[in-house]
């Protein structure tokens, strides 16, 4: 797939559904051969019949800033400890 539009934040989702689909379909029981693979298909969001890169861009930017902010409010957590025990 080639696109003028493709950018690290679609690109993410798509290796995440590529991902979660050989993850799905194949295991050590059930091997993923260069053919296998070649013809597995995933599912993207769509319009038009078209890739929707717009969809793709809003739901990693919004899984990223989930990220963010659990990030940080584990951050501030140890900050606060830290602060707690070096009180004492």
């Amino acid at each position: 797939m080639q696109s003028e539009k493709l950018n690290r934040l679609n690109q993410n989702f798509i290796i995440s559904a590529i991902d979660k689909v050989i993850k799905h379909k194949y295991s050590y029981d059930n091997k993923a051969t260069k053919i296998e693979l070649k013809n597995t298909k995933i599912q993207l969001p769509t319009k038009n019949n078209q890739p929707n890169y717009e969809i793709m861009n809003t739901f990693i930017s919004a899984i990223q800033k989930l990220v963010i902010k659990d990030v940080v409010i584990y951050a501030d957590r140890k900050i606060e400890a830290t602060k707690t025990i070096v009180n004492k």
